[in-house]
């Protein structure tokens, strides 16, 4: 076997970046960006800086595919260079204005808007090369090259990060030079950013036209398709159709799980038929168009099966984010299957395609995914507040008490709080608790504070896991505006959440330090599992009840100090939040930076 040259990878990797010079330039800001946050996130959790680097990455993860699209379209259609330049300065606009508008704040509903806009960004680079080509075959080719360069460029990335992790290990272990942890997250962003983008680029079809006169298939494919994954995909449907039999001879509807089964099947299904496609033009292998039309039959069945099962979840909870898409992708799987059923061409790139057409329609306009959301979960809320007779003219009633409700009531109110808090903030609702103690500070609290503070009015979990009953009091202490944390005399700042659980171990030399609640209002710190520190905060949390039954306080209020001959240590929290029963008080949470000082 014959290795390349040192002068043959040099040469290589020139010509790739001369070639995509905006792609791998996006390539290298995710790895410095990457590397930049670890870096500020080992010095400061919660710094600021950190959200806008990491929409540094979002951005540049978008454009990624988009400048390689332009190159790849300008190349086949022979673009004058004022042309190419000009779609370039484009995809570099979207960059921005997808940084400016589109990633506004890191919540969940943000999350999933941002994974289908990046989702479409890259299936437009699979998809619109070749788009105009008319035979599907070249398209096959492209694709299953970009398949197989990605299968490589993870494998290659794989081993050389494990090969630079265990390399770190070794000159840890051997030589004691303490390289810190945060190396091996930075070594992943370097080689995901900077190597990985130039070694999937570098075998890129220089004329991918040429491709459709390529015969060549490869036996692998053919093999794992026919032979492996074609009888599993019977032998599954098989099993789902026998549920569908049990629920006709039942009446009992289907569970939720079988919505992920019917997708998983369905999915597999038309991948596996995506990259046998030109098999079927062979005598050994023509039964595969009838196999594939039985498939598409026999998705129509399944695909009412989980319009069942997905619509029992919509009456019972509304619709939200996850429920809109496996709707919307039920749909599309019925449109696929229809498409391919009747249709004489039966052309492949249909599949990216109507995926990009179906994702961006979800995006946009009055009928978008977050939109709709949005609105199904504030009707929900709207109609069981009022028909308690809790809601009166868009105003929460004066005598309200969710304490009455009946217990599913009391918990769809918590969890549609939670949910709109972690999703959409609560501009909607906000008005409805004009008639009660809500603070004037209100819409300059951050959203966490926010709905701690809806919860508190409302006597509900703020975590969407319930109600307090009537015996139960919550309440949320915290600071509004914490100001700039004074770090000098301390070794080390410790940014946690704190709850009963133990906190991922955080590494500081060469010793791991865990925070969590113990005996229901102790904080505890432990190094290397034993306890160092305790903070009882049991009185603390009576007098603060008794000054301010709930809400703001001063930051010297939330202000621990603690110091013993080994070390000196300040719990700085911006909140505690905690509920009080006959049992007495219990500490639910706390987020706190943790000042310490070794002697």
């Amino acid at each position: 076997m014959k290795f390349p040259s040192l002068q043959i990878l040099q040469e290589k990797t020139a010509a790739t970046v001369s070639r995509f010079p905006l792609a791998v330039l996006a390539g290298l800001v995710i790895a410095f960006m990457g590397i930049a946050i670890i870096e500020i996130q080992d010095a400061q959790f919660d710094s600021p800086q950190i959200e806008t680097l990491a929409k540094i990455i979002f951005s540049s993860l978008f454009v990624f595919p988009l400048f390689v699209t332009v190159k790849l379209l300008s190349e086949i259609h022979k673009f004058e260079l004022r042309l190419t330049t000009l779609l370039n300065i484009v995809v570099a606009g979207l960059g921005v204005l997808y940084y400016l508008f589109l990633l506004p704040e890191f919540e969940s509903g943000n999350a999933i808007r941002t994974l289908v806009i990046t989702i479409i960004a890259f299936l437009s680079a699979i998809a619109l090369p070749l788009v105009k080509e008319k035979e599907s075959l070249g398209f096959w080719q492209y694709l299953r090259i970009l398949i197989e360069r990605f299968a490589l460029t993870f494998l290659y990335s794989l081993i050389l990060f494990l090969g630079t992790a265990l390399i770190i290990f070794t000159l840890n272990a051997l030589f004691n030079l303490d390289i810190p942890d945060k190396t091996y997250p930075q070594s992943w962003f370097l080689i995901a950013g900077a190597f990985a983008p130039i070694l999937f680029l570098s075998e890129m079809p220089a004329d991918l036209k040429k491709l459709s006169k390529d015969k060549d298939f490869s036996k692998i494919i053919k093999t794992l398709g026919q032979y492996l994954l074609l009888p599993l995909l019977t032998i599954y449907a098989l099993i789902l159709y026998a549920y569908g039999a049990k629920i006709l001879f039942t009446s009992v509807w289907p569970e939720g799980i079988v919505s992920g089964l019917i997708i998983l099947f369905a999915l597999v299904g038309i991948v596996t038929l995506l990259i046998l496609d030109p098999y079927k033009k062979l005598k050994e292998s023509a039964w595969l168009e009838k196999y594939a039309l039985g498939f598409y039959v026999a998705l129509l069945p399944l695909a009412i099966m989980l319009f069942m099962a997905i619509s029992i979840r919509l009456r019972e909870y509304g619709i939200t984010e996850s429920r809109y898409y496996v709707v919307l992708l039920g749909i599309w799987l019925v449109v696929t299957a229809v498409y391919f059923l009747l249709s004489r061409k039966k052309d492949i790139r249909f599949i990216p395609l109507s995926i990009i057409v179906f994702l961006t329609l979800s995006i946009v306009g009055p009928w978008n995914a977050f939109s709709v959301s949005e609105n199904s979960q504030v009707l929900r809320l709207r109609t069981i507040l009022e028909q308690n007779n809790l809601l009166v003219d868009n105003k929460l009633a004066h005598d309200y008490k969710v304490e009455t409700l009946a217990p599913n009531d009391q918990n769809q109110i918590s969890s549609i709080i939670y949910y709109l808090g972690q999703t959409h903030g609560y501009d909607k609702i906000t008005p409805w608790f004009s008639n009660t103690n809500i603070s004037a500070t209100f819409e300059s609290k951050n959203i966490w504070n926010q709905r701690e503070e809806l919860a508190n009015i409302l006597n509900v979990d703020p975590y969407g896991y319930g109600y307090y009953a009537e015996d139960q009091n919550y309440y949320s202490f915290y600071v509004e505006s914490p100001g700039a944390l004074i770090v000098s005399g301390y070794d080390a700042v410790f940014n946690v959440y704190i709850y009963e659980e133990r906190s991922n171990g955080l590494n500081y030399n060469n010793s791991s330090y865990v925070f969590h609640i113990e005996d229901d209002t102790q904080v505890v710190m432990e190094r290397d599992g034993k306890a160092i520190v305790t903070l009882d905060l049991l009185d603390h949390l009576e007098n603060l009840m008794a000054k301010y039954q709930s809400g703001i306080v001063t930051p010297a209020e939330l202000k621990f100090d603690y110091e013993d001959p080994s070390l000196k240590a300040s719990f700085q929290f911006s909140n505690l939040d905690a509920y009080k029963d006959e049992t007495g008080w219990r500490l639910n949470g706390a987020n706190a930076a943790v000042l310490v000082k070794f002697k």
